[in-house]
């Protein structure tokens, strides 16, 4: 019985996204013009004029005025398709004798814009609410049946759950500039449900044996389709997504391979150095950038407290090596903000980690001595 409700839930519930996109499909099919509008009808068809406003719009300043004011004249053309305007009884005596002139035929140009926002208004809010339906539908099957799914069931519906946002919120995005809203939304939902695909799967599957493999491939499969979705979408949060899943990435490996566990605090301090390098470039727009060396500047001292807190079974060596790669980072950000106040303070932290970690990665190797020498001739070529 639970089964069944499930099914007819997750069966019944797509309803209305199916209707926003029959809606959709309709309004594309009608050149973006809304069926109800006055200016849909035959006897107001305005769309030479907005034939001359597109042509317009390509044209130097001086031609495209003067289509512009053709295209004003047509939309305010009274309609004569085999229909004989309604007679001006008296108007042109009127006008004769110095009355007042009468009224300008009304343009439907404003009805037009109005009518067309609010069918778009309706389209977006159907596509929400059919997604919103479908998530909770599902999220009901799988709750009611959650002990009699198998794992590989329970995988494969999430993936193709992620793919069914991802591929219908990308097709919005690209096709329609007044539907990207919903676009982005579902977009977004769909990335950030990949991720959670390999989790299900190392949860509910045979590859639970197989969980650095498992990680990794996840975290490669991912990165690769939030670099083609930024190149799409050139969207700020899939920079971010990227900038962690790049930092998955690497830690994966790190465990792929079985390494000890301060590794992980120089992974992270490497891919802070390689995020704030691609940030030099031009591959990307400037709040992309932006969004990469914040999160560079956030994996920094996080990779040093992952050192920190490894030095009691592993020794004071593997931290110098952190706070080594630390001050990289710190001394190619202060070439980046050259005369600026924030450059000041990296490059004090620059000048204080290299010699910091001098000290630190001699300190399981050398005698104390040893160590406050190096230090003073350190301190003495500053």
């Amino acid at each position: 019985m639970d089964i069944l409700l499930g099914i007819l839930l997750a069966v019944s519930s797509p309803v209305f996204y199916i209707i926003g996109l029959i809606v959709f499909i309709r309004w594309v099919a009608r050149g973006g013009r809304s069926s109800g509008s006055v200016g849909n009808h035959p006897l107001y068809s305005s769309s030479a004029a907005a034939k001359l406003r597109e042509l317009a719009s390509t044209q130097s300043p001086d031609v495209a005025g003067s289509l512009n004011k053709l295209a004003a004249e047509i939309d305010e053309t009274p309609p004569v398709h085999g229909i004989v305007a309604p007679a001006n009884h008296g108007g042109a005596s009127a006008t004769r004798h110095g009355s007042t002139a009468p009224a300008p035929a009304p343009s439907w140009t404003s009805m037009n814009v109005s009518d067309l926002t609010k069918s778009l208004d309706n389209i977006n809010i159907i596509l929400y609410l059919g997604a919103f339906l479908i998530v909770v539908s599902a999220g009901i099957f799988v709750g009611y049946n959650f002990s009699t799914l198998s794992g590989v069931f329970k995988t494969v519906f999430l993936g193709l759950f992620a793919a069914l946002f991802y591929g219908i919120g990308l097709v919005l995005f690209l096709r329609s500039k007044k539907l990207r809203p919903a676009g982005v939304t579902f977009t977004g939902i769909g990335l950030v449900l990949l991720p959670l695909v390999g989790l299900a799967a190392y949860n509910f599957t045979a590859l639970h044996d197989s969980g650095p493999l498992t990680w990794f491939a996840t975290s490669v499969v991912t990165v690769i389709i939030y670099l083609i979705t930024l190149s799409f979408t050139r969207q700020t949060y899939v920079a971010y997504l990227m900038a962690f899943t790049t930092l998955s990435t690497f830690e994966s490996s790190v465990s792929l391979f079985n390494l000890p566990i301060y590794w992980f605090g120089w992974a992270m301090a490497t891919i802070s150095i390689l995020l704030l390098t691609l940030t030099r470039t031009q591959v990307y727009w400037e709040e992309a950038r932006s969004a990469l060396s914040l999160s560079a500047n956030i994996f920094v001292p996080i990779s040093l407290l992952l050192s920190f807190f490894a030095v009691s079974p592993n020794g004071m060596s593997q931290l110098g090596v952190t706070v080594g790669l630390a001050g990289v980072f710190y001394a190619a950000m202060a070439s980046f903000n050259v005369a600026t106040k924030a450059g000041e303070a990296y490059w004090v932290a620059a000048l204080a980690s290299l010699p910091l970690a001098l000290g630190l990665g001699l300190w399981d190797s050398a005698s104390r001595t040893q160590v406050a020498i190096v230090m003073l001739v350190v301190a003495a070529l500053y």
